[in-house]
């Protein structure tokens, strides 16, 4: 017999594999895990992050200027965006970027997280900061794509530039989700915005504060610059020297640098174990590493879920489970299935009886009822065969396979045999 695939067994699987997408989307739908928590990041304003264009990675502020001895922050600013899906399904948990900036004239002092619960791994490069971002815990540390402030980097500035802006970039920025090792391939950034920095001479920024109060750099007229360079080149250097005063300032701050290049607390700018340094302030880690439920070490939950004392999840259990749930809804979509299957099977043979059958080798083309023991049709198939060169023995075997009676089978031999 051909083992083919039969109408009827396509519309089963068709009924297991819709019996399986209705069994996921009903558990996803119930699950307890929240993903679609909303991060914001601290420096730039709401009306700010709002007149950013989808799929861009910039810095903030676009212009900026400093002065030889005093730093400069930028605030790492994204807006993550997947052309043709629904907003609500675009979230990550953890990002990469890097900032690329002239090294002869700026130095990288200190990079911090601007997302609450997001650890930062930075490796200081030659004339780029890498900065890698982690949810510390990921099943809640989870956000829409939205624009957002993710991180920010200080420089402090070593060599003027002021008759061209330097460019200071992002460059590389991707995103993936903490649960798949691989970043995404998707384009999510299309748009790299770059940021002028204009360093004047040590002093002059005082000096700019002084003449034309409440203003900066950036804020003089083309004409007021004009004025202001005539201005300072008429001092001396000793005169020069009384304005390139930069004054540290660690007010209000736990961590970070003080603006002249140095480091507000006891560890470098960094917090002590356990602690973040957010925005200036150390604050406790949330710790929920090898945890889906239950304290985070700071008076949060490390989820949603309801912990069970008795049960103790973990990430890795959490993937064995839902390894687990997949291998059971395969099993009960396959019996499904082969009932299905099994059931088809049934009602066709008692729809139909044993009017259908396979011809044997030696079989009769025919079989009808049989009205004696000794059944005219069969003595007559059975001297046929028998002329044929058939023994007693295979025509038993065939009729008996076919479904004869066995009494009318030996009967029929008999007669025929006479």
């Amino acid at each position: 017999m051909k083992n083919n695939l039969k109408l009827g067994d396509k519309k089963s699987f068709s009924l297991v594999f819709f019996v399986f997408l209705i069994f996921l989307v009903f558990v996803l739908s119930f699950s307890n895990l929240d993903f679609s928590k909303l991060i914001t990041g601290y420096a730039i304003s709401a009306g700010e992050l709002a007149e950013i264009e989808t799929q861009t990675a910039m810095l903030y502020p676009v212009e900026a200027s400093t002065e030889v001895g005093k730093e400069i922050s930028y605030d790492v600013v994204i807006y993550p965006y997947l052309d043709g899906v629904t907003g609500n399904m675009q979230k990550m948990n953890n990002f990469f970027v890097a900032v690329k900036f002239p090294q002869q004239n700026l130095e990288h002092k200190f990079t911090e997280s601007l997302l609450e619960n997001f650890e930062l791994n930075v490796v200081n490069g030659p004339g780029a900061v890498k900065i890698t971002g982690y949810g510390m815990n990921p099943f809640e540390d989870v956000f829409v794509f939205e624009p957002l402030a993710i991180a920010r980097v200080t420089f402090v500035a070593k060599i003027k530039a002021d008759t061209e802006p330097l460019i200071v970039e992002i460059v590389a920025p991707s995103i993936e989700n903490s649960f798949n090792d691989d970043r995404t391939e998707a384009e999510v950034f299309s748009i790299l915005e770059t940021s002028e920095l204009t360093i004047l001479e040590a002093g002059l920024g005082n000096f700019i504060a002084e003449n034309y109060p409440g203003k900066t750099w950036m804020d003089l007229t083309d004409a007021e610059k004009n004025q202001v360079k005539a201005d300072w080149d008429k001092l001396t250097p000793e005169e020069k020297s009384q304005y390139a005063v930069c004054t540290p300032s660690c007010q209000g701050k736990q961590c970070g640098t003080d603006g002249c290049g140095g480091f507000c607390g006891a560890f470098n700018g960094q917090c002590a174990d356990g602690e973040l340094c957010l925005d200036g302030a150390c604050g406790c880690k949330p710790n929920c590493a090898g945890k889906a439920c239950g304290d985070d070490g700071c008076g949060g939950l490390c989820s949603d879920i309801e912990c069970d004392d008795a049960v103790s999840i973990t990430p890795s259990d959490f993937n064995l489970n839902w390894l687990l749930y997949a291998a059971i809804l395969f099993i009960l979509a396959g019996l499904i299935g082969f009932g299905y299957i099994g059931y088809k099977k049934f009602k066709k043979k008692k729809e139909f009886g044993t009017t259908v059958q396979q011809k044997p080798i030696l079989g009769p083309e025919k079989q009808e009822t049989q009205q004696s023991i000794a059944s005219p049709q069969l003595v007559a198939y059975v001297k046929r065969n028998l002329a044929k060169g058939a023994n007693e023995d295979q025509i038993r075997n065939a009729l008996l396979q076919v479904g004869w009676d066995k009494d009318k089978v030996n009967a029929a031999i008999s007669e025929g045999m006479k």
